[in-house]
């Protein structure tokens, strides 16, 4: 996803191909693709991974307001 991530922020959706971030995640096209069976599937997944690490970390972020408001 890191590599995925790399491409798609320096070249956008329609410049990045599989091909780039196969060479960036060091991985073989094939190995995508048992993965991801597209380009479109492979954004998506990287977007819900996203929003899913900002939800935790608006959750930890909401959790320390409350200890903080608790202690004070």
């Amino acid at each position: 996803m890191e590599g995925a991530r790399t491409v798609f922020l320096a070249s956008g959706f329609d410049g990045a191909s599989m091909n780039d971030v196969a060479r960036a995640a060091r991985v073989s096209k094939g190995t995508l693709y048992v993965y991801f069976d597209s380009k479109e599937r492979l954004f998506e997944a990287l977007i819900r991974e996203e929003r899913r690490q900002q939800a935790e970390r608006l959750t930890e972020l909401s959790m320390e307001s409350a200890t903080c408001a608790a202690c004070c």
